[in-house]
């Protein structure tokens, strides 16, 4: 049950127990749930919070794991391809039995890859063809053959937006693949698993300089100017989760980005997000998706909120991501460019054009009425 239904359900109690009826039982059990990241992060080394506590329907009489497990997995609507982990808190570890939970008031939650099957055992023939067939094999490793990762000691800077500035870099060994596993039209995307400071899978981004040194004065900068928009988004999207109503619910989180430089190449560095990604609002500022479901109505009041609460300076657009868990924004600033007649921003900016697309399309609904939102 979402936080808007939960609120509608209070507010109905409380109207019927003003006019003197019975209040109608509620047979389904609930848990508080807080979802957290599938790897943690940081140097205190913790899972980050996807959205706020949430309230899961638990309809089961038994409290097993496995019920517990399946009731999150309902509520979330995830994926089959991916398994529930119950937490003892925001370091973990995993719970492995139910019995291990002593704190019944707040259930931690993430959602993992499951692992491929193992295959079935080969019948004895397959294995001996398979045998041979390998053995024929073994002569072509007096060939080179390249390693398909690199072991990168980088050192990662983020930059803070209270203070204007940059933190201290931290180092971090990282194992980042040789082949690219995405690119784009201004970047190329590979794979990667931390080994020391950073725990989980990464996605290490390198910019093209034919595409984006003709807007910034080096690549360096434009990095750089990425690491500083995309701290920026998060800012907006944790004031957001502060200082939304309890009955907003869920809110949007954009992921950490920081700063590196890679074999004199510079680089960004982010925890891979897994599962299927959508866009919900482009960098034209277009609304992509056009409908009455939750999230989509939220995405419009978040690009809304921004525009607010920047006091209409910008608005963050290109929401994208899976779920609540954003990356890779674009914003739009109402000046394009800054007094040395540089772009704020990044190349993305398509400044009052992005921001009076938006707001032709957009139509206030009510999470921008609880956020207290004016019209434009």
């Amino acid at each position: 049950m979402s936080k808007w239904k939960q609120w509608d359900v209070f507010k109905n109690k409380m109207s019927r127990k003003r006019m003197g009826k019975k209040e109608e039982k509620d047979e389904t059990e609930y848990l508080t749930v807080q979802r957290l990241s599938a790897s943690v992060e940081g140097k205190a080394q913790k899972y980050t919070r996807i959205g706020p506590l949430t309230m899961v329907p638990f309809p089961h009489e038994d409290k097993t794991m496995e019920n517990i497990k399946h009731a999150c997995k309902d509520h979330f609507e995830i994926d089959k391809g991916y398994q529930c982990d119950v937490l003892a808190g925001e370091r973990g570890p995993s719970y492995t039995n139910v019995n291990q939970i002593k704190n019944w008031k707040l259930i931690h939650i993430r959602f993992v890859e499951k692992e491929p099957e193992l295959r079935k055992s080969r019948s004895s023939k397959e294995k001996e063809d398979h045998t041979q067939a390998h053995n024929l094999q073994l002569i072509k490793i007096g060939k080179f053959i390249p390693p398909k990762k690199d072991i990168v000691t980088l050192q990662l800077e983020a930059f803070d937006v209270e203070r204007r500035s940059w933190k201290d870099p931290v180092e971090v060994v990282l194992s980042i693949s040789v082949d690219k596993f995405a690119s784009g039209a201004c970047r190329d995307a590979f794979l990667a698993t931390g080994l020391k400071g950073l725990d989980g899978k990464f996605v290490v981004k390198r910019y093209r300089s034919d595409r984006v040194v003709e807007h910034f004065q080096s690549l360096d900068t434009h990095t750089r100017k990425v690491v500083q928009m995309h701290a920026l988004a998060r800012h907006f999207s944790l004031l957001l989760r502060d200082g939304a109503p309890l009955q907003f619910g869920d809110t949007f989180l954009y992921t950490k980005l920081y700063y590196a430089e890679m074999k004199g190449e510079f680089v960004t560095v982010e925890s891979y997000i897994e599962g299927s990604f959508r866009k919900y609002v482009n960098n034209t500022g277009d609304i992509v998706l056009k409908d009455s479901s939750e999230i989509a109505m939220k995405a419009e009041s978040f690009v809304h909120y921004s525009f607010v609460k920047s006091g209409k300076q910008l608005i963050i657009v290109d929401l994208q991501g899976v779920g609540f868990v954003l990356c890779d924004p674009e914003i739009a600033s109402s000046e394009l460019y800054d007094e040395s007649d540089g772009i704020y921003f990044c190349a993305g900016n398509l400044s009052t054009n992005a921001i009076e697309t938006f707001f032709v399309q957009h139509k206030c609904n009510k999470y921008c009425e609880l956020l207290s939102l004016d019209k434009p």
